[in-house]
């Protein structure tokens, strides 16, 4: 038991990350991808996966409740109930997030609901990191 959930990241055209797996803080990951989206890296569904799991390292003290699992190897039919079934943990679900444009799936055994990540104060955020020389200018 826990309150478990696995997240992995997809280009939207079959290619996947490892999963990411939560197993005491499935209930936080929508709140964990919003303040991970600063170090995601658009377009490219590894390094969205290893900025974000190392995101959650730093949030989640101790040793265990966090690690990585296969890459998920859906059908190109795959429903819900394989995504619940085949993939996921239970609890929460699997959260497959699209770095194309951010778009999210949420799938849990009885529903499955989308949004989009959008981080607060973004461009206020890239300018401070353009000027400390960590990212690239507006």
């Amino acid at each position: 038991m826990g309150d478990r959930a696995i997240v992995t990241f997809t280009d939207g055209d079959g290619h996947y990350s490892p999963g990411i797996y939560l197993h005491w803080n499935g209930s936080d990951v929508e709140e964990f991808l919003k303040a991970a989206l600063w170090d995601m890296t658009q377009g490219d569904q590894e390094y969205s996966a290893a900025r974000f799991c190392g995101y959650c390292h730093t949030q989640l003290p101790g040793t265990l409740s966090l690690g990585l699992v296969d890459k998920p190897n859906p059908p190109a039919d795959a429903t819900r109930s394989w995504w619940t079934e085949k993939y996921g943990p239970g609890d929460n679900g699997v959260f497959i997030v699209n770095v194309c444009d951010w778009w999210v799936i949420q799938h849990r055994f009885r529903n499955t609901r989308c949004f989009q990540l959008e981080a607060d104060g973004e461009p206020e955020r890239r300018l401070k990191r353009a000027l400390l020389g960590e990212g690239e200018a507006l």
